[in-house]
């Protein structure tokens, strides 16, 4: 018998909770890319704000969008991972680049910890989804650089804990 859901510590928090978590993530998140992004930080300065500013998810409406553009001219003056990285280069444990279909691909670089954490959550949302141990995947997305494929699958190894297999295939099957 399986257990009902993934995480109960994430999952059966109250609301109270749950916002309470997030403030402190955010603002975890938010001072350690002050402190180790240049690109990062330039943004909390153009918008004229600092993190302890940012208290709250609404309070993000405060901080510019970064686009595409600025993360490519990043990478192009700086590369290959231009100045938005947040931590030391020997800290990244994977690399993924975009499909460029939009124009020149950029690079997304992700620690150890990155990865655990997006692995959680994805078991989380396969868990909730109904996916089991016992369950056979066809995984049709692509295995290049591009990020979905690859996050995508060790998320699923990682919700299934070596159980049933995932059937790899770079092109969707016809039927």
């Amino acid at each position: 018998m399986y257990k009902t859901i993934w995480s109960e510590e994430l999952e059966t928090l109250t609301p109270e909770e749950q916002r309470a978590l997030e403030r402190e993530r955010l603002a975890t998140q938010l001072g350690h890319v002050y402190a180790n992004s240049p690109f990062g930080r330039r943004k909390f300065e153009e918008a004229g704000v600092t993190p302890a500013e940012i208290r709250d998810v609404p309070d993000l409406a405060r901080l510019p969008f970064t686009t595409k553009a600025e993360l490519r001219e990043s990478q192009e003056r700086q590369p290959p991972f231009g100045d938005f990285l947040a931590v030391p280069v020997e800290a990244i444990a994977t690399v993924h680049r975009t499909s460029g279909s939009t124009g020149k691909f950029i690079y997304t670089a992700l620690t150890r910890g990155d990865m655990d954490q997006t692995n959680e959550y994805g078991a989380i949302t396969f868990w909730a989804g109904g996916l089991r141990p016992h369950h056979v995947i066809i995984h049709c997305l692509n295995y290049n650089l591009w990020m979905g494929g690859y996050t995508d699958h060790r998320s699923l190894e990682y919700t299934g804990g070596g159980g049933g297999p995932i059937l790899a295939s770079e092109t969707p099957a016809s039927f």
